[in-house]
């Protein structure tokens, strides 16, 4: 799954990079705090925050990293 909850009950939103950037010495992912601690709001967040982030990334292509 793409959230995960930190030691302060904070969730957070993973997004994993494709493998070209990676190679290229990207880092694997990148984590966006959603800024709540409750599971219902953090899901809401986590759709908006993941639906642009596979857009700039889509959008990126070589210039990524």
């Amino acid at each position: 799954m793409y959230l995960l909850r930190d030691r302060n009950s904070t969730y957070y939103s993973r997004v994993y990079f494709p493998k070209p950037p990676i190679e290229r010495g990207c880092s694997k992912e990148i984590r966006f705090s959603l800024k709540t601690k409750h599971i219902t709001i953090a899901l809401d967040r986590s759709l908006v925050v993941l639906r642009s982030a596979h857009a700039l990334i889509a959008n990126a292509g070589e210039s990524l990293c």
